[in-house]
Protein backbone atom coordinates (compact mmCIF):
# COMPACT_ATOMS: atom_id res chain seq x y z
CA UNK A 1 0.00 0.00 0.00
CA UNK A 2 1.33 3.88 -0.13
CA UNK A 3 -0.01 6.92 -0.73
CA UNK A 4 -0.08 8.07 -4.84
CA UNK A 5 0.08 11.86 -5.70
CA UNK A 6 -0.61 12.62 -9.29
CA UNK A 7 -1.67 16.36 -10.51
CA UNK A 8 -4.31 14.50 -13.17
CA UNK A 9 -5.99 11.46 -13.43
CA UNK A 10 -5.65 8.94 -15.88
CA UNK A 11 -5.14 5.03 -17.02
CA UNK A 12 -1.54 4.84 -16.52
CA UNK A 13 -1.75 6.48 -13.38
CA UNK A 14 -4.23 3.90 -12.08
CA UNK A 15 -2.42 1.12 -13.96
CA UNK A 16 0.64 1.98 -11.78
CA UNK A 17 -1.35 1.82 -8.33
CA UNK A 18 -3.26 -1.49 -9.19
CA UNK A 19 0.47 -3.02 -10.26
CA UNK A 20 1.42 -1.74 -7.13
CA UNK A 21 -1.58 -2.99 -4.59
CA UNK A 22 -1.65 -6.78 -7.34
CA UNK A 23 2.13 -7.26 -5.80
CA UNK A 24 0.87 -7.25 -2.29
CA UNK A 25 -1.66 -10.34 -2.79
CA UNK A 26 -5.09 -10.87 -4.92
CA UNK A 27 -7.45 -7.68 -5.17
CA UNK A 28 -10.83 -9.03 -4.41
CA UNK A 29 -13.33 -5.78 -4.56
CA UNK A 30 -13.19 -2.51 -6.32
CA UNK A 31 -15.36 0.49 -5.97
CA UNK A 32 -14.99 3.04 -8.70
CA UNK A 33 -16.46 5.92 -7.84
CA UNK A 34 -16.11 8.34 -11.24
CA UNK A 35 -12.40 8.34 -10.94
CA UNK A 36 -11.38 8.88 -14.54
CA UNK A 37 -9.30 6.35 -16.05
CA UNK A 38 -10.04 3.92 -13.32
CA UNK A 39 -12.11 1.41 -14.93
CA UNK A 40 -9.72 1.39 -18.23
CA UNK A 41 -6.84 0.37 -15.86
CA UNK A 42 -8.84 -2.22 -13.95
CA UNK A 43 -9.88 -4.34 -17.19
CA UNK A 44 -6.01 -3.95 -18.03
CA UNK A 45 -4.39 -5.04 -15.04
CA UNK A 46 -6.93 -7.37 -13.77
CA UNK A 47 -8.25 -10.07 -15.56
Amino acid sequence: MGIYIEKTESSRFWMGVLNDLRAIGNILIVSVGGLIGFVDAIQAVLP
